[in-house]
């Protein structure tokens, strides 16, 4: 090649390059595909509050958003902070959205390897490897989570302000959840006799709306998907807020503290410009803002026994 003609081809590769290495490289989060009003796959589109919130925080950036959908199961022998960590440690996204700022489920993990949990696009040798797992550091808080008592249709405007004023109803709770814990420890068990135990799943708000309890202590996040799809139930959600309470914010690996800066940062634009509320709103879901301590302590059989 002489040299007259070196420079021109120089030039059209530029030219021919140059927008795609200038181009933005996306901003991979994972969410879970199936926790309404959080998080919901509907072919294509990402709806729900944490991928709003995902959807703003890249605008904020600068980057698209580019969403790995993944599930994990809710049985006692998955770990699904260890599954996000596998998932991040496997290079599947650089953030995963709504996860709980807690001190048990940040920093190193408790075991050196882990399996990944189902993710969109997985291959059957995905399900089978293990991935060694990194330092979990998490972003600032975008959002608070409570347990509320949702009411029966003969007891809507009940008010109280300690779970012990409803001595005497007939309470039921999701069997092997942080709300049977408080049900069953307040107060050395003052509550017991009246509770019923269910298992897991919808059947908790139809046996209120049936008139089976009369009253179910449940995080608020699950009665607002549930009273999104049956407006007309005559279930009601009470104004009490039981003390223990979790934060949920960004997590990305210790590696990531750059970028979890900057995200944290998005988030404060966010919430000062009073966007959370309003992107709450929209997805349907009761919000809360982030309360201090920004990282949760364990939950302490003191704290469980009293509100």
């Amino acid at each position: 090649m002489t040299g007259r003609t070196l420079p021109g081809a120089l030039l059209a590769a530029a030219l021919a390059l140059g927008p795609a290495a200038q181009a933005a490289e996306p901003l991979g989060i994972c969410l879970e595909e199936n926790v309404p009003p959080l998080s919901l796959k509907r072919g294509r589109e990402a709806t729900g509050f944490d991928a709003e919130v995902a959807q703003r925080v890249a605008e904020q950036l600068g980057r698209p958003l580019r969403v790995q959908w993944y599930e994990t199961k809710a049985d006692a022998d998955s770990y699904p902070d260890r599954q996000v960590n596998a998932l991040l440690s496997d290079g599947r996204c650089d953030l995963v959205g709504g996860y709980p700022l807690s001190a048990r489920g940040l920093g190193a993990p408790p075991a050196e390897r882990a399996k990944l949990p189902d993710f969109a696009g997985a291959r059957p040798e995905d399900r089978r490897r293990w991935v060694t797992l990194g330092t979990l550091a998490p972003s600032r808080a975008y959002r608070s989570a409570a347990f509320g008592v949702v009411l029966g249709p003969a007891r809507a405007g009940l008010g109280f302000r300690h779970l012990d004023e409803l001595k005497g109803l007939r309470l039921g709770v999701e069997e092997r959840t942080l709300a049977d814990a408080i049900l069953t420890a307040y107060r050395g068990g003052v509550l017991l006799d009246q509770v019923t135990h269910v298992t897991a799943g919808q059947a908790l708000f139809d046996r209120l709306a049936a008139g089976d309890y009369d009253a179910v202590l449940v995080e608020i996040q699950r009665w607002d998907a549930w009273a999104a799809g049956h407006p007309d139930s005559g279930l009601s959600l009470a104004g009490y807020r039981h003390p223990i309470g979790f934060n949920f914010g960004f997590v990305g690996l210790a590696a990531a503290a750059p970028l979890l800066a900057a995200v944290s940062d998005a988030l404060a634009t966010l919430r000062e410009a009073g966007e959370l509320p309003a992107l709450a709103q929209r997805a349907g879901l009761t919000y809360a803002p982030p309360r201090v301590p920004e990282i949760s302590p364990p939950v302490t059989i003191a704290g469980l026994r009293d509100d």
